[in-house]
C-alpha cells in the first residue's frame, strides 16, 4: 500500500470526537470505526520523549509493517492488555504497547496513540461508537411498563432508536447474537399524547408504525423493535418482549 492510498484510507476513517478526559498536551482525538461496529477511540498525544530506546520500547508487544496507522489501532483493540500503539508514518510501521502510565509517553519519530476504553465497556456494556450507543440487550420478557422499570432500575432507560441506520445496526447486531428472538421493547411511546410518539428523552419519534383501528378497544401506546421488518412498531402496553436498555451518560 503506497502513501497516498494509505492517507485515503486513514481520513475515511478519521472522525474528531470530544471525550471527556484529561490527557497531558492533547493533540487531537480520533475513533476508528469498521463497518457498523466498533471499535475503538484512540488519543494522539505529545508527551515527554524517553532518551533511552530501551525504556522506551520496553512495553511493545509486537512489531507489524506495512499497515496503515487504522489497521494499526484496531490490532490493539484486539489485544486484551494493549494501552496505545506507536506509529511510524514514514515506514508504516505499528508497535501495539502496554504501559502502566502510558499519558506522557512518547518516542521521537512515532505517533503516540492511547487506547481511551469508554466508561460503558468499563461497566460492562456494549458500546457503538459510529452511533454513540451505549447498551445492552436482556432476554427475560416483560410488559412493557415494566421493561421501563428494569432498565431504569440499573440506571438506564429503554433504547432510543432515531434514525434508519441506528434501527438496522440494532437488527443486525441482534440477529448475530439472538437470531431467534424478533421483538424487543424500546422507548418510544405515545401514552401521554395519543399519536404524538416521543423517546425518552422528549425528542419526536417519526415512522413508527402504527395498525390501531378505531375498532380496537384499546390502544397501543408503547413500541418495540421488528428486527426482521427493520422497523418500529406499536404494540399494547401489557404484550411481553425482551428489551433493549441503554445508558446515554455513560458515553
Amino acid at each position: 500500500m503506497n502513501n497516498t492510498t494509505r492517507d485515503i484510507a486513514d481520513e475515511a476513517f478519521l472522525s474528531e470526537i470530544k471525550l471527556n478526559i484529561r490527557v497531558i498536551n492533547i493533540c487531537t482525538i480520533v475513533t476508528f470505526i469498521e463497518a457498523e461496529l466498533k471499535i475503538g477511540s484512540f488519543q494522539l498525544i505529545g508527551g515527554a520523549v524517553f532518551t533511552s530506546p530501551s525504556v522506551a520500547t520496553s512495553g511493545v508487544i509486537t512489531s507489524i509493517a506495512d499497515v496503515s496507522v487504522v489497521t494499526c489501532c484496531l490490532k490493539c483493540t484486539g489485544i486484551s492488555h494493549c494501552t496505545g500503539v506507536f506509529y511510524d508514518g514514514t515506514s508504516a510501521v505499528c508497535q501495539p504497547y502496554h504501559f502502566d502510565n502510558y499519558t506522557s509517553l512518547n518516542i521521537e519519530g512515532k505517533e503516540n496513540f492511547v487506547h481511551i476504553v469508554p466508561e460503558c465497556e468499563k461497566r460492562g456494556h456494549v458500546f457503538n461508537h459510529q452511533h454513540r450507543l451505549c447498551f445492552d440487550l436482556f432476554t427475560t420478557t416483560l410488559q412493557w411498563n415494566q421493561s421501563r422499570e428494569a432498565c431504569q432500575d440499573i440506571g438506564g432507560q429503554l433504547v432510543t432508536l432515531d434514525s434508519v441506520s441506528k434501527i438496522n445496526f440494532m437488527s443486525d447486531y441482534i440477529s448475530y447474537i439472538y437470531p431467534d428472538f424478533k421483538y424487543w421493547h424500546t422507548g418510544a411511546s405515545d401514552a401521554e399524547m395519543e399519536g404524538e410518539w416521543r423517546w425518552p428523552n422528549g425528542s419526536p419519534a417519526l415512522d413508527i408504525r402504527t395498525t390501531t383501528n378505531e375498532t380496537e378497544q384499546e390502544v397501543k401506546d408503547c413500541s418495540s423493535l421488528n428486527r426482521k421488518t427493520l422497523k418500529i412498531q406499536e404494540v399494547w402496553c401489557n404484550v411481553t418482549r425482551r428489551r433493549i436498555c441503554e445508558w446515554p451518560n455513560l458515553i
